[in-house]
């Protein structure tokens, strides 16, 4: 689908439990994608992302990550997606004034 600037957008499905298949981000993510965009948290149904792994995907192919982690913050499991002390999950955190400080 074409964006509003001419980008190409992508956008996957998720499945019955609101899940990423990862094996359509696999397909999806190769060197002509510019930005990885995912809810950590779903904040309707609650259901936590494999952000490690998407982020993984993303930077192999040199793409930027970019993770909207306020519905994990306010549940405070930021910190168990962490892949380690050395590895950048994201280079961008998403924080929205409004729902951090509400």
């Amino acid at each position: 689908m074409a964006g509003r600037q001419g980008y190409d957008v992508t956008r996957l499905p998720v499945g019955s439990e609101g899940l990423l298949d990862l094996d359509d981000v696999k397909a999806a993510v190769d060197e002509n994608v510019a930005i990885v965009a995912v809810m950590l948290v779903n904040n309707e149904i609650g259901v936590i992302q494999p952000i490690g792994e998407i982020s993984r995907l993303a930077h192999e192919f040199g793409a930027l990550m970019l993770c909207d982690a306020v519905q994990g913050l306010a549940a405070s499991i930021f910190p168990k997606v962490r892949t380690s002390s050395r590895s950048r999950l994201t280079r961008s955190t998403v924080r929205r004034a409004l729902e951090r400080y509400g």
